[in-house]
């Protein structure tokens, strides 16, 4: 079927050349429209859009108005545009979508060029329709091959190993053909083992593939056996792979059931009390502690060893601002944003006195941070736009970006996978979340927003399920995350947060204070006025069974113990931690063991 591109009014090719034609003609007056050149050859651009020169001239006059229409049935044809060069002279001007969505080969597309005295073309000048024909002829030799000679990659560790160093492998693979500086690489969809992918470029066409393993702890105990797929593609969606993608990578990841003594010091129901009250937490899966910051009675970072209920106090020169673990590549590795600096620990587990411990200058008195591998992401707190900033553990070295930036100083956590950083608006109205690819150094790259533009609120906080593929906001509302452009960052449904009154007498509902994910149940925590634990089977939201919110007596005095963080030991488990407050001021923060 024909299609209509363009057709507007227009003084066209009304001059008074002398130029001959070839062409016949229907009616029209003394203007006489025809082509010189009506079939072209081209070479396309096998990733970049082609654009086609039809040169299209006329001998006569004309006093009447002039239509013009380029009518064609080729998909691969993305644009025309008539160029007026002269009164007598012109170019269409024919652009088509790059080569690799037109296919391996040669074409034939066919256009019909319409000059003609009215909007519908019932009376058409002489000479038109020009009938042209573009040959379009495209090369798409691009392959990609495993060059390493050992293409599997075999991993065992427990779920405990304290200091993991050999989850990274390189391996090297080649990209030959006509366009191999211009393939896109990207991780497959079915990547849960690896936390990191990088493609770099060594020399001509060889490239180093590098891969880092999960670490054991975000794993189920297992044997684990996947083909790990790298897409090597001409678009970023990966709709259109070269030869030889996806390339199949074999893996075997065995992990064996925890070495270290189990988490009986702590008795169900009989709360541990601090001599710290807690600002915020992370648990690190396999090493089993449960790391916490705290500003009073010192400026501090705690390890609480759940196995051998035992406390490390790391000080802190300044107020300890945001908390990140890395939990994807860097067993043990913690950060915590400070005034002008972030401090970095690598625990050791076995022995937590010769842990890593390094300051590094940060360009922000106050700044909210992501910790992966080498590196630390930061964003300036504030109300007003700021870059992501990257700063080196090893060199100290900070990069600024130059395509990514935020508003309101929005709070920032990376994916189970590794592959992606996600940021939270909290200072803007309306709020919304933002992806950062990390793969392949693409952190500098412009972020993608999500789509709702303020449908829905968001709130303070979000938290991923185990795998990776849900993004859980403040006020219950999960997103799918997805490689696939059109899946990404959609609104997947809500979880049964309560209603209640509020003090002025408007139905509102909860909010989540925290929600940690077991692979099969989702255990939350809603905010006040409810101050409760819930769990809720993953499959269909529904809740399995609940902690109301209880009272202590400290000196006398009635306290509220609020919960503000969950979490699952390694043993299976569950702790909570939680403030007793009365209303004024936290009196102290104690870890509790549910179940």
């Amino acid at each position: 079927m024909y299609k209509i591109l363009t057709l507007s009014i227009a003084a066209l090719l009304a001059g008074c050349g002398g130029d001959s034609d070839s062409g016949g003609g229907s009616n029209g007056g003394s203007l006489h429209v025809f082509s010189s050149s009506p079939q072209v050859s081209v070479q396309g651009n096998a990733t970049e859009s082609t654009r086609v020169i039809i040169p299209v001239k006329s001998r006569g006059t004309t006093s009447k108005n002039l239509y013009f229409g380029a009518f064609y049935d080729s998909i691969a044809i993305q644009s025309t545009y008539m160029n007026i060069t002269s009164d007598s002279t012109g170019n269409l001007e024919v652009d088509f979508i790059p080569g690799y969505a037109v296919g391996d080969g040669q074409s034939t597309h066919n256009i019909s060029i319409n000059f003609c005295y009215d909007e519908y073309c019932n009376e058409q000048v002489s000479g038109s329709p020009i009938n042209a024909t573009i040959d379009y002829n495209v090369s798409l030799d691009d392959e990609i091959r495993m060059v390493s000679a050992e293409s599997t990659i075999s991993r065992e560790y427990n779920y405990d190993d304290a200091n993991i160093t050999d989850n990274f492998t390189s391996k090297e693979i080649s990209v030959t053909g006509s366009n191999s500086n211009s393939i896109i690489f990207k991780r497959g969809n079915d990547s849960e083992l690896i936390n990191k992918f990088n493609v770099t470029q060594r020399t001509g066409y060889l490239f180093d593939l590098d891969l880092g393993l999960k670490l054991p702890g975000n794993l189920l105990i297992d044997t684990h056996s996947k083909e790990f797929k790298v897409n090597a593609c001409y678009d970023a969606e990966c709709l259109y792979p070269i030869k030889g993608s996806p390339l199949s990578i074999p893996m075997t990841y065995k992990i064996n059931s925890p070495l270290a003594s189990g988490d009986e010091s702590i008795a169900i129901n009989a709360p541990l009390a601090f001599d710290f009250t807690v600002n915020e937490a992370e648990y690190i899966q396999g090493l089993d502690v449960l790391v916490m910051t705290s500003e009073s009675p010192e400026n501090a970072i705690y390890v609480y060893d759940i196995s051998s209920n035992t406390t490390e106090k790391f000080a802190l020169t300044s107020y300890p601002k945001n908390l990140s673990v890395d939990h994807s590549e860097k067993q043990g590795r913690i950060a915590v944003s400070q005034y002008y600096g972030v401090f970095v620990i690598d625990y050791n587990k076995v022995s937590p006195s010769t842990s890593f411990q390094k300051l590094l200058n940060s360009n922000s008195s106050q700044s909210n941070i992501a910790v992966k591998g080498d590196h630390v992401y930061t964003i300036s707190t504030g109300y007003n736009w700021q870059a992501l900033e990257r700063i080196n553990i090893n060199t100290g070295d900070i990069e600024t970006s130059n395509s990514s930036e935020f508003y309101g100083g929005p709070i920032l956590k990376v994916t189970p996978n590794g592959e992606a950083l996600y940021t939270q608006d909290i200072n803007s109205s309306p709020r919304s979340f933002s992806k950062v690819i990390l793969d392949s150094e693409r952190w500098d790259e412009q972020p993608k927003s999500d789509v709702y533009h303020g449908t829905y609120d968001h709130g303070d906080d979000f938290w991923f399920d185990r795998t990776g593929n849900y993004y859980y906001s403040q006020t219950g509302d999960y997103f799918f995350i997805s490689d696939f452009e059109f899946m990404d960052m959609t609104h997947v449904g809500q979880l049964p947060l309560q209603n209640y009154v509020s003090d002025v007498e408007l139905n509102e509902t909860a909010k989540l204070k925290h929600l940690f994910d077991t692979g099969a149940y989702l255990w939350i925590i809603e905010e006040y006025p409810f101050n409760m634990i819930r769990q809720l089977q993953k499959s269909n939201n529904t809740e399995i069974t609940r902690y109301e919110e209880t009272t202590s007596m400290i000196d006398e005095v009635n306290y509220t113990e609020w919960p503000f963080f969950v979490f699952e030991s390694n043993n299976g488990h569950i702790f909570t931690l939680q403030n007793a407050y009365d209303g004024r001021e936290i009196k102290r923060t104690s870890l509790l063991k549910l179940q």
